[in-house]
């Protein structure tokens, strides 16, 4: 094994642009863009910026550790997405629902039925993280060496990942439209960032690793 295959794919860059998506989409929703979904205030920003850098973090992570642990994979994917959901969603808890921080801290064990600790990570866009670390481990080497499949990997992962958020609304069929926008646009960045990665790295077809 050459020094590139054991070298895994830093997650530094890709949180970064991650946040950058999630202040984007914060943003959009802040300005009512392209339509007012609910009263926002502005700390929304600081909030999306760190929820998509932590599903872009804990995706590359979870890619990392199901690459290097193949026999383990799903689990390592299931594991990814749940912290990328908890985590994600601690910023929201505490700033705009005013949640004390040490319950934003365990806010999935604070839901009115304790059994829902054990999905709704996922539904607040733990998905995300869970579909980034999957198809990112999954993909074959030239697809991982592929800059446009790289951001299509994001787009995917973006979109598909948080359907299941805004289907909690009541306006579900519609709110499809948001899913698409924001998961685009933060896909977009996060594939961006895992490219220019790749490229840095000097992997090779035969790399076993980001």
């Amino acid at each position: 094994m050459n020094t590139s295959e054991r070298t895994a794919l830093s997650p530094g860059l890709p949180a970064l642009l991650g946040a950058a998506g999630g202040f984007l989409n914060a943003l959009l929703l802040w300005l009512q863009v392209p339509e007012k979904i609910a009263d926002f205030k502005c700390v929304i920003l600081v909030c999306g910026a760190l929820h998509g850098a932590a599903l872009a973090a804990c995706g590359i992570i979870g890619a990392n550790l199901a690459l290097r642990h193949p026999r383990l994979r799903a689990p390592i994917w299931l594991v990814a997405g749940y912290i990328a959901g908890w985590l994600s969603w601690v910023p929201a808890h505490h700033f705009l629902l005013d949640k004390p921080l040490v319950t934003a801290l365990v806010w999935p064990f604070t839901l009115e039925k304790l059994s829902e600790a054990a999905w709704r990570p996922f539904q607040y866009f733990g998905l995300v993280g869970l579909l980034l670390a999957a198809t990112l481990s999954l993909a074959p080497p030239t697809l991982r060496r592929s800059p446009l499949a790289l951001r299509g990997i994001g787009i995917a992962a973006g979109i598909l990942g948080s359907f299941w958020f805004w289907g909690m609304f009541e306006a579900h069929a519609r709110m499809g439209y948001v899913a698409a926008l924001h998961g685009t646009i933060w896909g977009l960045l996060v594939g961006a960032a895992v490219a220019r990665g790749m490229r840095r790295s000097g992997q090779t077809a035969n790399g076993g690793r980001l």
